[in-house]
């Protein structure tokens, strides 16, 4: 009647006691193992990695260190360029830009010819969206427009760059990187983004009106941008000529890809609808303004008074 050996009392088989622990703790030194090459090797990966973001993010810094002041000029000048003398970027003083965003250039808020990104990019969408607007209100609005119109946009933009950098390189010079040049090529946007809007607002024909003078526009900004950005950078005639034909190509291109890249199908359509509201709000902006303008001296007049009744 006694227990299986082995069994009963609550005893245990030492043998297996020391199979399971041996077993276990070799799992774990190689859990260990395992766990100390993977941290090794994201580390490693990190190092490698961490450097080239932080070199980036330093770059994409540079391209937005904005403030209003720089943006209200900036729009002014790619409005008005002829009014533009001085297009010579402002090197950094004493290494300040260039420890901060790693550029010997100063930043665009210290320096209207800097090339910034916000401009551009706030172009872009709301061009992306205007075209949208207008789509949609000819009912031709599909849920891939706005995929379309930005592929067919930044496409533009990745093939003018490297045209850019396929040029430059075979005039042997490289004072401008591939950002400056994506900066300077994302201006058009703006001009684009101006010509739908005064198509919307005003019809067709002051959409090419607009177009054409906002191309013209873009040409003396590349063109005065890209001389005096390689000036100095050659000294023989033939090769001065050839800087002076890309400098002249570069800046009609921009009128070519801002009639390629604009869609102006539904102007007509879009401008017909929307005139009636354009009407109605031309028509109430005087009484608003005259309204505004009753308010503001019922305010500085009540002001007065109460300034007379603290006197007293």
């Amino acid at each position: 009647g006694g227990a299986p050996a082995g069994g009963g009392g609550g005893g245990s088989d030492p043998f297996s006691s020391f199979a399971q622990s041996a077993g276990m703790g070799s799992m774990g030194a190689v859990g260990a193992l395992g766990g100390s090459v993977l941290k090794q090797q994201m580390a490693s990966g990190a190092a490698r990695l961490i450097p080239g973001l932080h070199t980036l993010w330093r770059a994409l810094r540079y391209y937005f260190a904005i403030d209003n002041s720089y943006v209200l000029n900036k729009l002014k000048l790619l409005v008005f360029p002829w009014q533009h003398t001085t297009w010579r970027r402002e090197p950094a003083a004493d290494g300040a830009a260039s420890h901060e965003f790693g550029s010997q250039w100063q930043p665009a808020r210290r320096d209207v010819n800097a090339p910034d990104m916000y401009i551009p990019a706030m172009s872009f969408i709301t061009l992306v969206l205007v075209t949208a607007l207008v789509k949609g209100s000819a009912m031709e609005f599909k849920p891939e427009t706005l995929g379309e119109v930005t592929t067919v946009l930044l496409g533009m933009l990745a093939l003018e760059v490297a045209a850019y950098k396929v040029a430059l390189w075979m005039l042997n010079t490289t004072q401008l990187s591939t950002l400056d040049l994506a900066a300077y090529a994302g201006y058009k946007y703006f001009g684009m983004t101006l010509s739908m809007l005064a198509g919307v607002l005003l019809g067709p024909t002051v959409y090419y009106i607009v177009l054409v003078y906002t191309g013209a526009c873009m040409f003396r900004v590349i063109f005065n941008i890209f001389l005096e950005s390689l000036r100095g950078s050659g000294s023989a005639l033939s090769m001065a000529q050839k800087r002076n034909y890309f400098f002249a190509g570069a800046g009609a291109l921009q009128l070519v890809l801002m009639w390629w890249g604009g869609y102006s199908g539904d102007l007509a359509q879009v401008h017909a609808a929307a005139a009636p509201i354009v009407a109605a709000a031309a028509a109430a902006a005087p009484r608003a303004a005259q309204r505004l303008a009753r308010d503001a001296t019922g305010s500085i007049a009540a002001d007065a008074d109460d300034a007379d009744i603290d006197q007293e």
